[in-house]
Formats: structure tokens, C-alpha cells, sequence
């Protein structure tokens, strides 16, 4: 009996003993795999200046550079592109399992610590002296699950002219990635402005989940996800908003290979000068966007910015890409849908669009790209919109001032007798629109409604020429 104890006890310290070196391997598979692909990114960099590897844990220097003007999406902004490129080290100490005693697992491969110190920004951002001013923690648990907890320390800040300065409350996050279920939420109390613009924006927080693996995260597949960003208040001079939401969600029909992304924006309430707005509601989704267009000019991005060619030339390319693969991303129907809601001062304002590129089956010429009536006749779409009698007169008015705004004359007036002026005509234009079918009126509703459909316009149930 006691052999069996003695060799039972062997076997778990052995365990113990060994199970820091598969610990470590994973750690540097898994870190060799994320600064290779972080590197195949236009614009990013990341080296490991340094791995000291014991046989419980590890120290590790990687640093990372950010240039926006190698960036496709930012190449063209001017501002963004002239921007400094940007680095910075981050140090990581990582202790390996099987024994970890962490908040979320007593056993696992291992937990690292990740800091940045941002000792550079000091001179920008005022924060508790020796603290870092991001900390991560990861634990990578034995079924390899991972969970996270992460900060930002609270800091204060002035802009050079002294005429705006800051103070943000810190940030504190923490998440779970169990299999394909990603979850993760963080908040901030406050973020503070003082100076030409006051303002307080209150609660801040994010949550996001993701139906996705590692392996599919970084090879950049289509995967369902969801970020929501939410603020309980924003009180400033200029507006007031009362529950903030901007929601940004992608879905993957597997079936079809396609991919949807939805952007919403809501808010109970929007006060600006004396006016107040309530129900906010806007939703934009972008969908059949074909997957294999996708990952197609994906990696002909990063082939082409990686080429070092002149900005001149990578335009032309980035065309004729898209002269080429077009048909490919149109071939599925791609669609876009938009419902806008809300009650303003004068009453209820509604509208929503559905539009989608259809019958898009061979190579497009550039003479077709140009060509308005092809795109009458590939095109569907349908627009509804509502208004109560006060919120038409408004966008009456608006209409009208824009028309109006093209006389000299009408630019030389006063601002009030603009105004007057414009007072006076909107009943009539509004009366000229119901009479020319732009617009019926039910019981004090306007409403519009359009269609396009095989070249073939529709409005209110009347054709137009087009």
C-alpha cells in the first residue's frame, strides 16, 4: 500500500513538475501566431524583442507600431495619414500551470500579465506615477478556456492651448472565451470636459459577444458577433443626450456564404438649444456581402500595400480590383435596409428603405458602370416614410430655404425676413406637393411611398418616368 501511495505521489509531483513545459508551449504558439498575423496587417507591426523563459514562467518585451498611412481605410485621409507613426513596448510576465490560483481557474496552461506603461504619453496624460497606464490579465485554463480582465488607469489630460483639459475615471473591464462563446463587458463612470467645451458623458459601457475560435478570429472568417456601447447620459453645452446605444452586429449565412453588418443608433432622448427630440431610432444593415469577395480583397490588400508601390499606383489597382471582382460581390444580391424613427418637437417622423443590386451575373465594362439605366434596371427598391402635418411643414421649410438659398436676392434678406418669407410660402409648397403626388395626406399623416422595380418607378401607386 504504502509502494502504491509512493508512486501515486511520484506521478503528481512528476505532473506538477512537467506540466509548465506544454504550459509554455502553448503560450508560444499561441503568441508566435498572433504577432505573425499581426504583422501580415497593413500598417501594424509587432516584434519580440525579448522571451526570458524559466521553467515556471516567462518575461516578455514585445513591441508594437501603428502607422495609419500604410492603412487602406486611412491612406487617403490626409490627417490620418500625416499622423506620427506610433510605438510602443509591452511587457508581459507569465506564470505556467498546472497551478495557477487565479480568480478563474486554480488550474490551468498558463495566466500572463500584460502592461503597458506608456511612459511616452506622460507628457499628454497625467495618471498614478509607477502604475501602467493599460493592465490585461488572460488565463488559459486546461479545456482552454480563456478569461480576461483588463484596466485603464484613471488619468487627466490638457490640450497645448490650455483651453480644454480632461479627466477620464479609469476603465475596468473583464470576459470569458469558453469554446466558441465569446463574452466580454467593461465600463467607465465618466469621461469629463472642461475648458471650450463642457461636458460630461456618464456610464459608459461595452459588451460583446462572438460565436467564433481563435483559429477563425485570425484568419479573419466571417463569424456572428455583437458590440453594443452603451452611455447613460452626455451633459454639455451644446446637447444633452439621455441613454445612448450604438450597437455595430455581423452575421454569417453559412449556407449562402454571405455576411451581414448592422449598425444601430438609439437614444431616448436628444436635447439641442430649446428643442428636444425623443424615441431616436436609426438602423442601417449592409447584407449579402459575399464572403469570398471579402476575403479576396483581403488578401489583395495586404499584398498590395505590402508592395511599397506609389500611392498613385495602388489606387489604380484598388480600381481595376474592383472593376474585376464586382460581379463577384454583386452576384448574390447585395442589399441595404434603413428604418429611421423618432418624435421631434412638431410630432412623429418615421421612413425605412430596402434597396438591392439584383440579376448582376457577368463582367461588368466601365461603359456599364457609367451607364444610369443599367443600374435602373438591376435595381429594387422600396422607400416609405410618415410624417405628422407639423414635421412635413418642417421639411417643407427645409426644402424651401435650400431652394431659396440658390436666389442671390433671398442670401441678401435679413435672417428674419428669410425666415418670414419662408414662413409665409411652406403651406404652399407643401399643397403643391399633394396636388403633383409627391405626397398624400390622411387625417393629418403625410406620407411617400416609392418603388423601383425591372427599370419601373412608382410613386404613391402612380409610375414616373425616369
Amino acid at each position: 500500500m504504502k509502494k502504491v501511495l509512493l508512486v501515486g505521489a511520484v506521478v503528481i509531483v512528476g505532473a506538477v513538475v512537467a506540466a509548465p513545459k506544454f504550459g509554455s508551449a502553448r503560450f508560444e504558439q499561441q503568441l508566435d501566431q498572433i504577432v505573425a498575423k499581426l504583422n501580415q496587417y497593413p500598417g501594424y507591426s509587432a516584434t519580440v524583442v525579448s522571451n526570458q523563459q524559466g521553467w515556471f514562467s516567462a518575461d516578455t518585451t514585445i513591441k508594437f507600431g501603428i502607422d495609419f498611412s500604410a492603412m487602406p481605410r486611412f491612406s487617403q485621409n490626409d490627417a490620418l495619414a500625416a499622423f506620427p507613426k506610433l510605438s510602443f513596448d509591452t511587457q508581459l510576465h507569465t506564470q505556467f500551470g498546472p497551478l495557477l490560483f487565479s480568480e478563474d481557474a486554480t488550474l490551468g496552461w498558463y495566466r500572463t500579465e500584460l502592461s503597458i506603461a506608456a511612459d511616452g504619453l506622460r507628457d499628454k496624460l497625467s495618471w498614478q506615477a509607477q502604475q501602467p497606464l493599460v493592465n490585461v490579465n488572460y488565463t488559459v485554463s486546461l479545456q482552454d478556456a480563456m478569461y480576461i480582465s483588463d484596466t485603464i488607469a484613471p488619468f487627466t489630460f490638457k490640450d497645448e492651448t490650455g483651453q480644454l483639459a480632461g479627466e477620464f475615471s479609469g476603465y475596468q473591464g473583464h470576459g470569458s472565451w469558453i469554446g466558441r462563446a465569446l463574452n466580454y463587458q467593461g465600463n467607465a463612470a465618466a469621461l469629463t470636459l472642461s475648458g471650450e467645451l463642457e461636458a460630461k458623458v456618464s456610464n459608459i459601457g461595452m459588451t460583446t459577444t462572438a460565436d467564433v475560435n481563435l483559429a477563425e478570429l485570425l484568419s479573419r472568417q466571417g463569424y456572428d458577433g455583437k458590440t453594443a456601447i452603451t452611455v447613460a447620459a452626455v451633459d454639455s453645452n451644446l446637447v444633452k443626450v439621455n441613454k445612448l446605444l450604438i450597437e455595430l452586429a455581423n452575421s454569417v449565412d453559412k449556407d449562402n456564404d454571405t455576411t451581414a453588418v448592422s449598425m444601430n443608433y438609439a437614444a431616448d432622448s436628444v436635447s439641442y438649444l430649446n428643442s428636444t427630440a425623443s424615441d431616436l431610432a436609426l438602423n442601417i444593415t449592409l447584407g449579402n456581402i459575399d464572403n469570398n469577395f471579402l476575403r479576396s480583397y483581403q488578401t489583395f490588400l495586404e499584398q498590395l500595400y505590402g508592395s511599397g508601390a506609389q500611392a498613385e499606383a495602388l489606387q489604380q489597382q484598388v480600381q481595376q480590383f474592383m472593376l474585376d471582382n464586382l460581379p463577384q460581390l454583386l452576384s448574390k444580391s447585395p442589399n441595404l435596409k434603413m428604418a429611421l424613427h423618432g418624435k421631434l418637437p412638431q410630432g412623429n417622423l418615421q421612413a425605412d428603405v430596402d434597396a438591392s443590386i439584383v440579376d448582376i451575373t457577368g463582367k461588368l465594362s466601365k461603359e456599364q458602370l457609367a451607364n444610369k439605366q443599367f443600374w435602373l434596371q438591376h435595381s429594387k427598391a422600396k422607400f416609405n416614410a410618415k410624417a405628422d402635418e407639423d414635421v412635413a411643414n418642417l421639411l417643407a421649410a427645409m426644402v424651401l430655404k435650400r431652394q431659396l438659398g440658390e436666389s442671390p436676392q433671398f442670401s441678401q434678406m435679413p435672417a428674419a425676413q428669410q425666415q418670414q418669407l419662408i414662413d409665409g410660402q411652406t403651406g404652399l409648397v407643401l399643397q403643391q406637393f399633394i396636388q403633383q403626388g409627391l405626397v398624400t395626406q390622411d387625417e393629418g399623416t403625410f406620407s411617400i411611398s416609392a418603388s423601383l422595380e425591372n427599370g419601373i418607378a412608382n410613386l404613391n401607386g402612380l409610375p414616373i418616368p425616369l
